[in-house]
């Protein structure tokens, strides 16, 4: 593989200032967690979190907790694959740092860094092969192939024909890049605040803060902190929103006096977004299916000082058609938030892909029939899988023939085709890899 599309993940980071001395106990119970997650259950952040508060864990042993279980979780195949389960979560932990730059057979035992030798010749002729394959399609790769990806990335094989790349090459890129820890993202808000004002009052703690790449409303934080925590959040100068989320409601391109649908808002927050963008102009209803996710943002949104009316029922957003906007940020795999929830690549099974597909459909069905004539439908996932994205819309436009991809811009991304991928390959970007398309209305039966 060229050195230029190959970058490790793993033993890049400097020994952490941290006490160590407690790390093998405090690795060791929660050997709970381990299991948890060697038999593919999930969502690991809630049990994380759950771990930790029944722990009654201080700031010290929550980071040391964290690097070993999502180390674990990044790694899951292959460390599963050279350690035994109760060193499973030690291996995460160490697995984040340069080799030698902490005392492994002191701390933690003597028959690790053997196991770190096996494992680094692995990854090394796992890579080797995946290279031998560079410019191959992904679903070509014979089992010795496959098996190298899949060890490799701890990705199931099934990933090798329902993700979206072309080329092994393409392929070992985006999982590259998908495979490195996400620094947390926020949005300022607007409404109250500027993205400098922010930048400003957040440097005061000695964070290390820098703007996103793309999202001209954002900013990645990459001191480890609790953001939720401080007062600029509650007082409602930021939410915490990863960069692609903020780039879907830049492509809503949402304009002053416009009525504006999030049909699968969950805790509104991409509704938030645009009642910023908007200054609160805007007139932005937010439903979910699921209530209670849905009430969840209702002290965000009092928070925010948005202007967002909730619907809770689908009746009260009928009698509001038609909508110049519905945005259908869709139910789906979230195999692109790999990077901020790594346990997500086992828990995705093959036959998820389909039944998300449906749901989509289903969804983009409904969406048409709430925009107005010249109205748009913007959808999208935070899916790599070409069934819940291309798939699910090249269906809906053969079936809506009103409908077609108009161009679109969001932040510093732009689509002259309308429907478009941001991989997590895209320069300078740290967000989830999402999938956007926007489609507008162009018949005149409303």
């Amino acid at each position: 593989m060229k050195e230029a599309e190959f970058k490790k993940w793993w033993a890049t980071e400097k020994a952490p200032e941290l006490n160590l001395k407690y790390a093998p106990k405090i690795l060791a119970q929660a050997s709970t967690l381990a299991q948890f997650m060697a038999a593919g259950k999930g969502p690991l952040d809630r049990a994380v979190s759950e771990y930790q508060r029944e722990n009654k864990m201080g700031k010290n042993d929550r980071a040391i907790l964290g690097y070993g279980v999502y180390g674990f979780a990044r790694n899951r195949a292959c460390l599963k694959r050279f350690f035994d389960a109760e060193e499973l979560l030690v291996a995460g932990f160490l697995d984040h740092f340069e080799r030698g730059s902490i005392d492994v057979s002191g701390i933690f035992g003597r028959n690790l860094p053997g196991k770190f030798k096996n494992l680094d010749e692995a990854r090394g002729k796992w890579i080797e092969t995946l290279s031998a394959h560079h410019d191959s399609p992904p679903s070509m790769l014979d089992e010795k192939g496959r098996t190298a990806f899949s060890f490799l990335f701890s990705v199931p094989e099934f990933w090798l024909k329902a993700g979206p790349w072309d080329t092994v090459g393409e392929a070992v890129r985006e999982l590259c890049a998908g495979r490195r820890r996400q620094s947390p993202h926020l949005r300022a808000n607007t409404l109250k605040t500027t993205v400098d004002e922010v930048r400003s009052n957040l440097e005061r703690f000695g964070l290390s803060i820098t703007n996103l790449a793309i999202s001209n409303m954002g900013l990645k934080v990459d001191t480890p902190l609790s953001l939720a925590s401080s007062d600029l959040f509650r007082e409602g100068m930021f939410e915490l929103q990863d960069e692609g989320s903020q780039l879907i409601s830049l492509a809503c391109e949402p304009k002053a006096g416009e009525k504006i649908l999030d049909l699968c808002a969950g805790g509104s927050g991409k509704a938030l977004a645009i009642a910023a963008i908007t200054e609160n102009q805007a007139n932005i209803t937010s439903y979910d299916k699921y209530l209670r996710r849905l009430l969840n943002g209702v002290e965000r949104i009092e928070r925010a000082g948005a202007k967002v009316e909730i619907a809770q029922t689908f009746n009260e957003v009928v009698e509001k058609i038609p909508f110049d906007t519905v945005l259908v940020d869709a139910p789906c795999s979230s195999t692109g938030t790999m990077r901020r929830n790594p346990d997500v690549c086992w828990r995705v099974q093959e036959q998820d892909i389909a039944s998300f597909a449906a749901i989509q459909g289903e969804l983009l069905t409904r969406a048409a029939l709430l925009v107005r004539k010249g109205g748009k439908v913007v959808y999208s996932t935070c899916s790599l899988m070409k069934g819940e994205n291309y798939a699910v819309v090249e269906k809906f436009l053969s079936e809506n023939k009103e409908f077609s991809p108009i161009s679109f811009k969001a932040g510093g991304f732009s689509s002259d085709s309308g429907v478009s991928r941001l991989p997590m390959t895209l320069e300078g970007y740290e967000g989830d890899g999402y999938f956007i398309a926007v489609l507008r209305r162009n018949d005149a039966s409303m």
